[in-house]
Order: structure tokens, then sequence, then C-alpha cells
């Protein structure tokens, strides 16, 4: 089952507009929007609601049910990467220096 909560969070994560995501799917992008809308499992048709479901889980989602602690998503874990056994996170890219050089100081020092 998909909620529109989760069409929300998926798209988002994706930073997919509703519009990639209708085209992604093969809907129309008010087909995308009137299903966000819904709280609980969406008003649509059931083509529809495939066809949203099944591009988001090829793009890598796993949609999580009510397990009494709401609904929600993650990702797929990539292959060959066990339960226990995490990467750790890319650490990020520092923008490169310039190659300007600096400019000399006036000769003050605070001491």
């Amino acid at each position: 089952m998909i909620t529109g909560a989760q069409i929300r969070m998926a798209r988002g994560y994706l930073r997919w507009s509703a519009k990639e995501l209708a085209e992604k799917a093969g809907v129309a992008e008010s087909t995308i929007k009137r299903m966000e809308q819904d709280e609980g499992f969406p008003i649509a048709r059931g083509s529809n609601i495939e066809a949203v479901y099944k591009t988001l889980t090829s793009a890598g989602i796993v949609l999580i049910p009510e397990n009494g602690g709401g609904v929600g998503m993650r990702l797929k874990k990539p292959a060959g990467e066990s339960a226990g056994e995490s990467k750790p996170p890319a650490s990020p890219k520092t923008p490169a220096r310039s190659k300007t050089p600096r400019r000399p100081s006036s000769g003050r020092r605070k001491l």
C-alpha cells in the first residue's frame, strides 16, 4: 500500500518535480498532485497507483507500511551490503582554493 505522504516524501528525496514523476510513471501531472493530497491510500485508478509505485521502487525507494510509528520510506541497500555492514558516509567535498596570491599584511600584528 502506498500513501500520498509516501509519494511526497519519495519525490522530495529524489528531487523530482511532480511533472518528472508523472513523465517517468506515464501518468498525468494532475494525477500525481491529486494522489499526493490524499493522506491515506490515494483515490486513483489502480493502474496509475501501480505505475507510480513501480517508478519509485525502481528508483531505489522502499516504502514502509504503517507499523505503529507511521508510514515512511527509505532507500534500498546497495547489492552486496549485509545487514550489519554499512559504508561510512562520503566525506563532503570542499571547494578548491583559489590560486590567486594573498595580499601582504599591513605589517601590524597584535600581540
